[in-house]
């Protein structure tokens, strides 16, 4: 297929995949040839110039011939039909410039016998074209015939068996297929002659494939095969006393696999929070301050997001361990030297300081409003999207913990920072990250109504109905139960405005929240909503 064809083709495909069944037929001034209707046409086209447009600077950022792009794009897409527009965009970049380091790597490996050299020269100009198929296959064939080769010549492992594997498996990743890259990792590990240091990388990029292809699919059992790589193949061949550097970062990414299991709420016997809090640990003793001070500092907020998270978890004394290790690692991650990472360090700082705040002492929901308000100096919202609107939403929060104490006047520039993230959190895009802005936003507009504002307090009861809608209790009773006890909460407000006809679904919310809280089993907060219950029974 024409590679301009084919990213037609990518994109009308792309499109059907997002275009809605309706009940009735298009109005016929709305349809065009080909049966898309002009909204879905103008998508296309609107989809299409984004795929050039990116295509063009892939290919000036990275070298490659702009036909060399569109057919890795072209196979990408044919590899992975079920894409959304977005991941497809995304995974396009990530395997441009993987080829590109392929290249400079396979260029730089000079390492070879003259008759497997001249048929690796193929597959490399293969891959330079962007044909990753047929470079996957001359490798395929290349590995049949060296190995054949090297079985005539040589008993044992082969250091340049294992290289040439390794590049087979970086096609692979070209082209997204992590499995089969996994598969040759593990194929480069073997080879690698016992004792050489490519034994253990070979492993790390094989667990980092496996890790690779579940953020994708989602599917948790690829974190769990990746902690056993890391635990039983990986850490092995580093024993700490030999190779303490690699050691270390073995345990940060057993750690930080630990943690994307715990985010999903995988149970084992052991809770996989505490599990990467220990590998962290365990990284950072293994790291010198003095010799090493990012890695060192990198490790230590790595630690401070696990504490973060036990912290929400009801556990006062991880949180405030939060804060002190957050601070300490911005002595090294400064603004001057390292922006993105003191940027996103601050925003963590600000969590955690907030969260103690809600509890605890004036002080640290200033502290928080002040490291949001810094992170905000450095992140963009057009380059960091994510974050930039977390530190929004954030900031609107603590701007209203300190309204609630302080001057009511700061829940104005609350709202304006929730409408701020709204900007990058739509509904229709991100539904979870919308969810939570909207939910701070309901709690804005009750303290607007605590203070006799009726038609803010409407707009709270709206806004975290709305915010039901999306976190429902199959797929968030956490969130689901924190929605109840918010509408409880903002229905009691409406009681003490004398709106005595509130009182029933104050009561209904509330004990909605109550079981749920019992089933997930956070006794804090089974606490909370008893206390709201008595004085709402008491009114």
């Amino acid at each position: 297929m024409n590679a301009k064809l084919g990213l037609i083709a990518v994109a009308v495909a792309l499109l059907a995949i997002n275009v809605p069944a309706t009940a009735q037929a298009p109005a016929p001034d709305t349809v065009l040839s080909g049966s898309l209707t002009r909204a879905q046409e103008a998508e296309r086209e609107r989809r299409i110039a984004t795929l050039e447009g990116e295509l063009r600077s892939l290919a000036s950022e990275t070298q490659l011939q702009e036909a060399a792009v569109r057919n890795v794009a072209v196979e990408i897409f044919n590899a992975r039909p079920d894409l959304d527009f977005e991941t497809y965009v995304a995974l396009t970049g990530a395997g441009a410039r993987q080829l590109r380091a392929y290249l400079d790597n396979a260029r730089a490996n000079t390492e070879l016998d003259p008759l497997v050299a001249a048929a690796r020269e193929r597959a490399i100009e293969a891959a330079e074209a962007g044909r990753l198929a047929e470079a996957g296959q001359l490798y395929a064939e290349l590995l049949a015939e060296n190995a054949t080769m090297r079985r005539r010549q040589r008993i044992g492992e082969n250091l340049a068996d294992a290289r040439l594997i390794a590049e087979a498996a970086e096609i692979a990743k070209s082209a997204s297929d992590f499995r089969y890259a996994a598969r040759l990792y593990s194929d480069a590990s073997d080879v690698a002659p016992a004792g050489a240091r490519e034994r253990w990388r070979y492993r790390m990029l094989q667990a980092g494939a496996v890790r690779t292809e579940s953020e994708y699919s989602g599917d948790v059992q690829g974190f769990q095969l990746a902690v056993d790589i890391y635990q039983n193949s990986a850490l092995p061949l580093v024993p700490r006393a030999e190779n303490p550097d690699d050691w270390s970062v073995t345990q940060n990414e057993l750690g930080y696999v630990y943690f994307r299991l715990a985010e999903r709420g995988v149970s084992t016997v052991v809770d996989p929070l505490d599990q990467a809090l220990q590998a962290y640990d365990a990284a950072l003793s293994a790291t010198d301050r003095s010799a090493d001070p990012v890695g060192w500092a990198q490790t230590s907020a790595n630690i401070g997001l696990v504490l973060e998270i036990q912290g929400e978890r009801g556990n006062q004394e991880a949180m405030a361990r939060a804060v002190a290790v957050f601070d300490d690692a911005l002595t090294v991650l400064t603004r001057g030297e390292f922006p993105a990472e003191w940027a996103q360090t601050q925003l963590n700082l600000g969590v955690a300081l907030k969260f103690l705040g809600t509890r605890g002492e004036l002080s640290y929901i200033e502290r928080a409003a002040g490291a949001f308000e810094a992170a905000l100096t450095v992140l963009d919202a057009g380059r960091d999207r994510d974050l930039w609107g977390a530190a929004q939403v954030n900031l609107g929060d603590a701007l209203v913990a300190l309204a609630e104490r302080t001057d009511m006047a700061l829940v104005s520039r609350a709202l304006v920072a929730y409408d701020a993230a709204f900007t990058v959190f739509k509904r229709d895009e991100r539904a979870v990250a919308w969810a939570q802005v909207q939910s701070g936003r309901g709690g804005a507009l009750r303290l607007r109504g605590a203070h006799g504002d009726r038609r803010a307090l409407r707009e709270a009861v709206l806004a975290f109905e709305s915010v039901l809608e999306v976190r429902t209790r199959a797929n968030d009773l956490q969130g689901w139960a924190d929605t109840h006890y918010n509408l409880a909460a903002t229905h009691r407000v409406r009681v003490r405005n004398g709106q005595r006809t509130a009182l029933v679904p104050a009561l209904n919310e509330a004990y909605t929240a109550l079981l749920a809280y019992q089933e997930i089993g956070h006794s804090r907060y089974e606490d909370e909503v008893r206390q709201l219950i008595r004085e709402l029974e008491a009114m």
